[in-house]
């Protein structure tokens, strides 16, 4: 089942909704949205950083503490002829050792303990599935007609994927990066 930004806010205690900064994944500020935050300001949770290089310079992941400082979570190198690589914890790994790509489509999964839970990117929307099916996260950009005092983009996070907040972050990136990859080998073909 699918989240929609229209059901989002009826679902009141069961998803926490986020607000990013902006439309891109790749350099914004991830908060708390307004309507689910009690306070007026919004509270940063995540900061995502990305060089203006071109080509497919790496993005970088940091949580905000509540004090303002930034803790480095994640960097993730993308490579045109390599394997993809991520720096967590320190280590430097191929980012398949930590997020999979599987199935005909090459999705990420995010293993858990209760099972693959898989990153579907239908029309631009990313979207999270456990393994039973059940939509844990979806991610969708505010189009400029239905703005009225809202965020660039929001994505709607179930309270089992807010446990792992960091790899569903991970995953968001990973997933906006597939979409960017197939559109440019859809341009150039």
């Amino acid at each position: 089942m699918s989240i929609s930004h229209r059901n989002a806010e009826t679902t009141g205690l069961t998803h926490t909704l986020l607000a990013f900064s902006s439309r891109s994944v790749r350099n914004t500020t991830i908060s708390l949205s307004s309507s689910t935050s009690s306070s007026n300001s919004p509270t940063p949770l995540y900061v995502t950083e990305t060089p203006g290089k071109f080509g497919d310079p790496p993005n970088t992941i940091y949580k905000v503490s509540s004090d303002g400082k930034k803790e480095h979570v994640a960097t993730l190198i993308w490579r045109t002829f390599r394997k993809d690589q991520i720096i967590i914890g320190g280590e430097t790994k191929e980012l398949r050792q930590v997020l999979p790509m599987k199935g005909f489509f090459c999705r990420y999964t995010m293993p858990t303990l209760t099972g693959d839970w898989v990153w579907k990117t239908t029309c631009d929307r990313p979207e999270l599935f456990n393994a039973s099916g059940k939509s844990m996260a979806s991610y969708y950009k505010i189009f400029r007609n239905e703005k009225k005092n809202k965020p660039p983009a929001e994505m709607a996070v179930a309270p089992e994927a807010m446990t792992m907040l960091d790899m569903v972050i991970i995953g968001l990136l990973c997933s906006r990066q597939a979409i960017r990859r197939s559109r440019r080998r859809r341009s150039s073909g």
